[in-house]
């Protein structure tokens, strides 16, 4: 049975989740429990709550980027971006999604965000200029890891403090 805070219970419901999936079951708490994972689960299989549920109790709000979420494409990053946004409402956190494509004033708000989803050609870029500031991320989940791998960027993306904890997803 996992185990969550009222706050979390209270956006599932809002979700209408009444139960979690086999594979949530054995990963949320996994994550809750401060150790790095990496799992495969096919298409629509519920990864993004397996490690949106976790991540959402870590985060506290206002306290800088706390956690960094990694997806190949702008789609994909878009629809993790929403979900974390409706999950993470009841906390009031702030979810900033970062893609390629738009313009640098549009994203500024990963200034002040709690959460920050997005590509990792463009999250390098505003790392790299100092936009976005990593210091203080405490979870860093990095989806369809294996894309990602392939296509150059984990190495580019790996430079991080050992208090971080790693979700890769396949």
């Amino acid at each position: 049975m996992v185990r969550v805070l009222p706050e979390v219970q209270q956006a599932l419901s809002k979700m209408s989740i009444v139960e979690f999936r086999p594979m949530q079951e054995k990963v949320i708490p996994t994550i809750q429990g401060g150790k790095s994972v990496l799992f495969e689960a096919p298409t629509a299989s519920g990864k993004t709550l397996a490690f949106g549920v976790p991540l959402v109790e870590l985060v506290e709000k206002g306290k800088g980027v706390q956690a960094l979420v990694i997806a190949p494409t702008r789609e994909l990053a878009a629809q993790v971006a929403g979900v974390l946004s409706e999950l993470s409402s009841v906390k009031g956190l702030s979810v900033v999604t970062i893609m390629g494509g738009v313009r640098y004033d549009v994203q500024e708000a990963v200034r002040f965000a709690d959460v920050v989803v997005g590509t990792p050609g463009r999250l390098i870029e505003l790392i790299m200029n100092n936009w976005l500031m990593t210091s203080k991320v405490k979870m860093l989940v990095v989806d369809e890891v294996d894309k990602l791998w392939q296509a150059g960027f984990l190495p580019a993306m790996a430079d991080s403090n050992d208090s971080v904890h790693f979700i890769l997803l396949s």
